[in-house]
């Protein structure tokens, strides 16, 4: 005993552990909780319907599409391929539900975000890098994941960025001598995995053709014809990914599209009917630029920020060894431009880059450290403060929710719909079609959903939901038999047309059966109809005084909100305020809407004075 080291019980020892597990584990614990939030994500549930129905039928979707009455039929081969996608994905997440519900689903997805953050983190550490300073560089990308969580990781996008990060050291291992055989099957069959978890695994593919390139070009400049054995693993990760229900189509769905982008531009909106844009549909084509300069957002900033200290650190690892890593830098390119280059490739980046910012610290000065863990802090206190004081995301610990469904889903509707037995079909607005198809199929089909499988079917909804000229007949032409819409947005504020021309015309032939919670149900005058619409018929006053509040509660959040005032100032003519709906009015800037109401306030105050 008194041979021991004296610093065995030393309390600089146990200062040590504290800030290698214990401030971590706050940082992923706060975050962890900063992830109990609703579920939002409209397409979430469509994939959650479509993985049940997959279990429950035995097969995928084949030729005819279970869940909208408006669906062509026989589908499109390019229509099936995007149904096939991504079919063991919704699988999982349905799995995932029915064993913990919807608090289990918010648990999968947090996990999916921390867990790869826990292993950089990890491997900072074991290359003996300062636990503050890597704290510092994996708290940005992690903070920037929790606030786009309802982007991604509530769908099965969220696998493929995680097998995104796997894929690194994957790769890396298959350039170390011994057990090459038995990775490069583990990197066949993961690659067999993801086609059929999400579409994403084309960007698995561009990864490893990225990494095996560069791992060539190092062979070559080596002259070690031992660094060719890469393109074994490659050419057998590449041609797994094809045993998927598509095959080839989607992969080369995907060259083909970049090809005809780079010689020929972007094709026009319209696109040919019934066929699945793989560019501009499945990978959703937005750069990040885009939403910084187009829709005013200060998020991508953060992300680009990100990146550039990622590269910035990348160089400056490479110049201190004086040697650059062709493979990595490669890879990491092929990870950036992606990022950059569509709008849900962002996660990819913030999971992937922080394993080369990390493993590059290594070889970095203690000056270098200090000056990106300085610049990590700043970027984390700038965003906290951001977001906390302007961002709609708030930034703090937040209490469980009572229900684990955003408020915003028609829940008491559908449950109006259930028990009132309406006739079907119903006409829907596009952001509830997933719900709708979880909760009411297979009693009810929907209209249309986020699958948007026929492009003439998504037209005539968007001018219906607008009340465009023909709109009734078009309700008609579709045998459409109840209608359920919000009837303000919460986003916005704006009221919806069809719900404004139902309020203003009348029509003879329908009546309001339901109304609350931002939700209305409109019922036609079908026999079957007849009874509900005489025990739960409303008049379309009743819609003014809802509309009223709705408008209220975003005005709340964003004070002087014209969209929102204009719809507060059509509820109060309806409730035949005038002098409060003249005063709003005038408020506003003048323009057709805005005229068209102070000449009917002023009518009515004219009609009440006399």
């Amino acid at each position: 005993m008194k041979n021991e080291p004296a610093t065995r019980h030393s309390p600089y020892k146990y200062l040590s552990l504290s800030l290698r597990y214990g401030l971590p584990s706050l940082l992923f614990a706060y975050v962890f909780i900063l992830l109990l939030v609703p579920l939002a994500d409209p397409d979430l549930f469509w994939h959650l319907k479509s993985g049940q129905w997959t279990l429950q039928s035995g097969h995928i979707p084949g030729m005819e599409d279970p869940f909208a009455f408006t669906t062509p039929t026989p589908l499109t081969a390019f229509q099936m391929q995007g149904l096939r996608s991504q079919w063991l994905g919704q699988v999982v997440l349905y799995l995932v539900f029915a064993l913990g519900g919807y608090p289990g689903l918010v648990v999968f997805r947090s996990l999916l975000i921390i867990v790869p953050f826990i292993v950089v983190y990890d491997m900072a550490v074991r290359r003996d890098i300062n636990p503050l300073w890597a704290l510092s560089l994996i708290s940005l990308p992690l903070l920037l994941m929790a606030l786009s969580l309802y982007y991604t990781y509530e769908r099965p996008q969220g696998l493929t960025v995680v097998l995104s990060f796997a894929l690194v050291p994957l790769l890396e291992r298959l350039t170390r001598p011994g057990g090459r055989l038995l990775w490069t099957i583990v990197l066949a069959a993961m690659m067999a995995l993801w086609s059929n978890l999400h579409g994403g695994f084309i960007f698995g593919v561009v990864m490893i053709a990225a990494f095996a390139l560069g791992a060539i070009a190092e062979a070559a400049i080596k002259r070690d014809r031992g660094g060719l054995f890469i393109l074994l693993p490659s050419a057998a990760g590449i041609g797994a990914s094809l045993l998927n229900p598509n095959s080839y189509h989607l992969l080369y769905g995907f060259i083909q599209g970049h090809l005809s982008r780079f010689l020929k531009g972007a094709p026009p909106a319209a696109s040919m009917p019934g066929k699945v844009d793989v560019i501009g549909q499945v990978m959703e084509y937005k750069p990040l630029w885009f939403f910084y300069r187009e829709l005013h957002l200060v998020w991508p900033l953060y992300i680009m920020a990100f990146i550039a200290l990622a590269v910035l650190l990348m160089i400056a690892g490479y110049v201190a060894r004086r040697r650059v890593r062709i493979a990595e830098a490669l890879l990491a390119m092929a990870v950036i431009v992606f990022s950059l280059y569509y709008s849900r490739g962002v996660m990819l980046a913030l999971v992937v880059l922080p394993i080369f910012a990390v493993r590059a610290a290594g070889g970095l000065g203690r000056l270098w450290r200090v000056a990106t863990a300085l610049v990590g802090v700043l970027l984390c206190a700038a965003l906290v403060s951001y977001t906390v004081e302007r961002s709609p995301w708030q930034l703090h610990p937040q209490v469980p929710p009572q229900y684990w469904v955003d408020g915003t889903y028609p829940e008491d509707a559908v449950q109006f719909i259930e028990k009132a037995k309406l006739e079907g079909p119903m006409f829907n607005e596009y952001t509830w079609g997933g719900y709708l198809i979880w909760r009411l199929y297979p009693k009810y089909k929907v209209f249309i959903d986020g699958r948007i499988l026929s492009n003439e079917v998504f037209e005539a909804s968007t001018n219906m939901m607008n009340a465009m000229p023909g709109t009734m007949k078009q309700l008609d032409a579709f045998g459409v038999n109840f209608i359920i819409v919000q009837p303000v947005s919460r986003l916005n504020g704006v009221i919806a047309p069809i719900v404004l021309k139902f309020m203003e015309e009348k029509p003879e032939g329908w009546r309001l059966v339901y109304m609350g919670d931002n939700s209305a149900v409109f019922a036609r005058k079908t026999p079957h109809n007849m009874e509900t619409i005489e025990q739960y018929g409303l008049p379309y006053r009743a819609l003014y005084g809802p509309i009223y509040g709705e408008a209220e509660a975003v005005l709340a959040g964003r004070p002087g909100f014209p969209n929102a005032m204009l719809t507060m100032a059509i509820a109060l003519t309806g409730l035949e305020r005038y002098p409060d709906a003249e005063a709003i009015l005038r408020a506003l800037p003048p323009s057709p809407v805005r005229d068209e109401y102070l000449r009917r306030v002023h009518l009515g105050m004219g009609a009440n004075e006399q």
